[in-house]
C-alpha cells in the first residue's frame, strides 16, 4: 500500500503545483488543503456540500463534507477506500449547516485524531464498505 500511498500524495501535490492559489493550509494543524466547492462563509448561495483533496499527515484523501438536510446517513464521521488503485481514502462527514471553513477544518482534525492516516486506513479494505467512525 506505500506505492500507492506515494502516488496519492504524488497526485495531490500535482494538483497543488498546477494551481498553488487554490491551495488553504488548516489553521491549526497546518496541513494542506484543496476546496473543490465554496465554503458557506465565502459565498451568498446555499452550500450544501463542500470537497477536499487533502494532505493530512504522510497521506492524501478526499474528504466529502454534506449537511444533515440533504443526506441520508446519520450525522458522523465515514469512510471507505477506492477499489481501484492507487485506493483514494474517501473521508465523509455528515453534519449540520453552515459547512463553513472552520467547520470543514474541524472535521479534518477530527479525522486526524481518529487515526488519519495510520491506523484509520489500515482499518479498510479496498472496494469495502463505508465504515461509520463516529457519531
Amino acid at each position: 500500500m506505500n506505492c500507492h500511498r506515494k502516488l496519492r500524495v504524488a497526485d495531490f501535490q500535482s494538483r497543488a503545483a498546477y494551481a498553488p492559489e487554490t491551495v488553504f493550509h488548516h489553521l491549526s494543524g497546518g496541513w494542506s488543503y484543496i476546496p473543490v466547492h465554496h465554503f458557506a462563509d465565502e459565498t451568498d448561495s446555499a452550500v450544501s456540500c463542500v470537497d477536499c483533496w487533502c494532505l493530512l499527515g504522510a497521506d492524501a484523501a478526499l474528504m466529502e463534507c454534506s449537511i444533515t438536510d440533504e443526506s441520508s446517513r446519520q450525522p458522523g464521521l465515514y469512510a471507505f477506500l477506492d477499489a481501484r488503485g492507487p485506493y483514494w481514502p474517501k473521508l465523509h462527514a455528515i453534519l449540520p449547516a453552515p459547512l463553513t471553513r472552520a467547520a470543514v477544518e474541524k472535521v479534518m482534525q477530527m479525522f486526524v485524531d481518529l487515526g488519519f492516516p495510520d491506523p484509520l486506513v489500515a482499518r479498510l479494505r479496498p472496494g469495502g464498505p463505508i465504515v461509520r467512525l463516529s457519531s
